[in-house]
């Protein structure tokens, strides 16, 4: 076993005589971060601090100085920190410094849009904001193939239907953001998981786990909404789609033993069962059912994934 994990190294010390102290080294060689993980977590938290700074900084002065600054040197100033940041991300060799210096330049690109629209008085409303935003920095998004800079993207394409959704779209059903989102989001989840099991590069877990819950929680609070209204075609879209995601997040998280896509699922079906129990009644003695049943259906989902986490550590060690 080349890389065992916490769970590997427990299961060996139940079912060998390996000394204490022998488990104790294999933990820290292999489960506990060492002086080179936490180097390498305090590099990366201050170069994004500094680049949270940074951007703070400009937008700050902007606010501050806004109208004793004459329109080219506002727009000069942001062209040449998105110059020079785009330049350092190619010519300077650390890879994080140079996927850090692109998703500070990518940031900057929509102030610049900001920037441009209150010289100039374009007119543009946020939708164009967003859009022009996303759509300039997709280049950068895919050649860097970096996880901040992706969910940098995916909330803008969110943001990007929202505000469209509000701006251009009229008289259009109060469920159909929920729905849009959804479909952004699961899109966005079956990307990262093709891009994990079909290519050489594989998509960290946190971010995998963002999106999911972002999904999920769209689905999950527009279905909860739509039980409260009559019925309608968008409600029956959302409510298909929402059942054929969880479905598949359930025989992902079976099939590739994933406890977290099925908590999430677990923990989303109860929810919505909650919201279908109290369209029916909302008195006081459905409250207490809705409480008893929140209590025995999370009680029931811990149980059954425990169990199913011991027979899958069972047939690991099988």
């Amino acid at each position: 076993m080349a890389n065992p994990d916490r769970e590997d190294i427990h299961i060996i010390s139940r079912h060998s005589n390996l000394s204490a102290s022998s488990i104790r080294t294999a933990l820290r060689e292999f489960v506990y971060s060492g002086k080179d993980a936490w180097q390498q977590f305090l590099r990366i938290f201050f170069l994004s601090l500094g680049a949270g700074f940074m951007i703070s900084g400009v937008i700050f002065f902007f606010a501050y100085n806004w109208d004793q600054l004459h329109k080219f040197v506002k727009l000069g100033i942001m062209e040449g920190l998105i110059i020079l940041l785009t330049i350092g991300s190619l010519f300077i060799k650390n890879d994080l410094v140079r996927k850090i210096l692109l998703t500070t330049a990518s940031m900057l690109i929509g102030v610049l849009f900001a920037v441009f629209g209150q010289v100039y008085q374009t007119g543009a409303d946020a939708f164009d904001l967003f859009r022009n935003w996303m759509l300039c920095i997709t280049i950068w998004v895919i050649v860097a193939e970096f996880a901040p800079l992706w969910v940098i993207w995916i909330a803008l394409a969110n943001i990007t239907a929202i505000t469209y959704l509000q701006q251009r779209g009229q008289h259009i059903p109060r469920l159909t953001p929920f729905l849009v989102l959804f479909l952004i989001n699961t899109a966005s989840l079956k990307l990262a998981l093709l891009l994990k099991h079909k290519t050489a590069y594989k998509p960290p877990q946190w971010f995998i786990i963002l999106v999911a819950i972002a999904a999920a929680a769209f689905g999950t609070i527009g279905v909860s909404i739509g039980i409260f209204d009559p019925p309608d075609l968008v409600f029956s879209v959302l409510l298909t789609a929402v059942l054929l995601g969880f479905g598949a997040a359930t025989w992902y998280g079976l099939t590739q033993r994933s406890i977290f896509f099925l908590a999430l699922t677990g923990c989303c079906v109860i929810v919505i069962l909650c919201a279908a129990i109290l369209n029916v009644s909302n008195d006081s003695g459905a409250i207490l059912f809705i409480c008893l049943f929140l209590a025995i259906g999370i009680t029931a989902l811990i149980k059954s994934l425990l169990i199913l986490q011991k027979k899958w550590s069972y047939e690991k060690t099988a």
